[in-house]
């Protein structure tokens, strides 16, 4: 009995072990990344690496003035901001209309919208930037909001479907008895219901439209440019800036980590809801 014990014992001991060094083989570029952003350049070529250091803002300073850093995330805010007042409502409302109504084609409409978000974005990259030449878009906020609007909407859809088709249709039911028609049965009942999900839809498009460089780094020019593109700065022809490039990597990541810890409540609720049945 002691034996199997004992077996058992160094199993879990080495379970941990395994788990630790995998916590560490994912957390430490995050450490690193974090510590270098406040390290003088002296600092972060030194060998052997220095973990004790004292901190400075010279990486912050020099990306603020020297790189027009709040001009870039500006265009980052304005880019993602409209792109999800326009794609969350038309998503949303599209996605309901999916999951209530059942009319002829409807599914192969909906696989026709999961393919345009199957799609290598890379594909229509060329195509896309001669249309935007040809419409004097080039360089411009619409452009990338028509482009992140287009790529977004399907997932919108889709996910935003699920939710619905999970919601009871008695409620809506009652409420049409009580006078309401479906557009404000939708916004007074349905919506506040799926709170949670539309907050977690706004959430994962945000990522996706905060962090997308390809498409950002192609069609716009110095003046609208965002921060993802701005990123690619530090990498100059015979060397790396990391003390720049870190602190980028931090201001980029910033926002949405505080945003989604603020509402990470609705977060969990919205990703997991209708995922448990019976």
């Amino acid at each position: 009995m002691k034996k199997i014990n004992s077996k058992s014992y160094l199993k879990k001991i080495f379970l941990y072990l395994i788990l630790v060094v995998i916590c560490i083989y994912f957390i430490f570029p995050i450490y690193w990344s974090l510590i270098t952003a406040f390290k003088h350049p002296a600092d972060i070529y030194s060998w052997p690496p220095k973990f004790i250091f004292k901190p400075t803002l010279i990486n912050w300073r020099y990306i603020w003035y020297d790189w027009e850093l709040s001009r870039f995330l500006i265009n980052s805010l304005i880019v993602t901001s409209i792109t999800l007042i326009i794609a969350i409502p038309i998503g949303s409302l599209a996605g309901y209309s999916f999951s209530r109504f059942k009319f002829k084609g409807r599914e192969s409409l909906l696989m026709d919208i999961l393919s345009l978000r199957m799609v290598p974005p890379i594909v229509g990259l060329i195509p896309l930037f001669i249309i935007a030449k040809n419409l004097n878009l080039l360089n411009t906020y619409v452009i990338l909001i028509i482009i992140y609007v287009t790529f977004n909407l399907p997932l919108i859809i889709w996910i935003s479907k699920s939710f619905f088709d999970d919601l009871p249709i008695e409620v809506e039911e009652a409420a049409l008895i009580d006078g309401c028609d479906k557009l404000s049965a939708f916004i007074r009942v349905v919506l506040p219901m799926a709170r949670s999900s539309i907050i977690a839809i706004v959430i994962i498009t945000a990522i996706f439209v905060w962090n997308e460089f390809m498409f950002a780094n192609i069609l716009t020019g110095f003046e609208t440019r965002t921060l993802p593109v701005i990123a690619g700065m530090s990498v100059r022809q015979r060397s790396i800036e990391w003390g720049p490039a870190a602190m980028l990597a931090l201001i980029i990541a910033l926002p949405i980590v505080i945003l989604t810890l603020i509402i990470q409540k609705y977060l969990v609720t919205g990703l997991t809801f209708g995922a448990v049945k019976g």
